[in-house]
């Protein structure tokens, strides 16, 4: 409990500008456990794309794969990417 409450002093005089921030930042990672993060965020748009499947189509995905690679290139779906020599090769 006492920790806790040292934790938030800390954090209140530091966002309350009673404590020098750059003080106050390396009071709260040293004492607090705070650590700096970066985070990197994809601003591309993800538009994907997605068709139920009906009843009847279900059972492709269980059976044989030359019926599946029919039936994805009667429904314009690309095939998954197969692994390439240079692939195999860098390994």
């Amino acid at each position: 409990m006492a920790k806790s409450f040292i934790d938030s002093f800390l954090e209140q005089v530091t966002l309350s500008g009673q404590v020098s921030p750059p003080v106050g930042i390396f009071l709260l990672k040293n004492w607090c456990n705070y650590k700096d993060t970066i985070g990197i965020e994809e601003n591309v748009p993800h538009n994907e794309t997605r068709r139920v499947l009906r009843a009847d189509e279900l059972p492709i995905f269980l059976g044989k794969p030359e019926e599946r690679e029919e039936w994805e290139k009667r429904n314009d779906i690309l095939p998954e990417l197969a692994v390439t020599e240079q692939e195999i090769t860098a390994d």
